[in-house]
């Protein structure tokens, strides 16, 4: 699989999915927002993940919608408004995800209400 076709399967994965907003310095007046990125979160069922804590989600961003923003990348501390709330980034996975070396998706461990 190239690259190429790897960001066309996300992608297709991806819609009609949900949308979320990246928030850097949440709380902040100066904070920074990019509203409509496409996103999936991924169910318990579909995740090998150990040490992944009861109220912890795990997020699915394209590299490349992020990129296309004013945020290049996420953080960690970075919030995520999805569906009502705001979900702190406290892990990202930029290495599971990569097609001959290029990274294809961000998996954003996110904790919160």
């Amino acid at each position: 699989m190239t690259p190429t076709q790897a960001r066309s399967m996300y992608r297709s994965q991806l819609v009609p999915g949900e949308t979320v907003s990246l928030v850097r310095g949440f709380g902040s007046p100066h904070a920074r927002q990019v509203d409509g990125l496409p996103a999936r979160m991924l169910k318990a069922g579909e995740l090998l993940v150990a040490g992944l804590m009861q109220g912890e989600r795990v997020l699915l961003l394209l590299a490349e919608d992020v990129a296309a923003s004013e945020l290049e990348a996420p953080q960690i501390n970075d919030r995520v408004l999805w569906n009502g709330k705001a979900l702190a980034v406290k892990f990202i996975d930029d290495t599971k995800r990569r097609v001959a070396g290029e990274l294809i998706a961000y998996e954003l461990y996110l904790a919160g209400a």
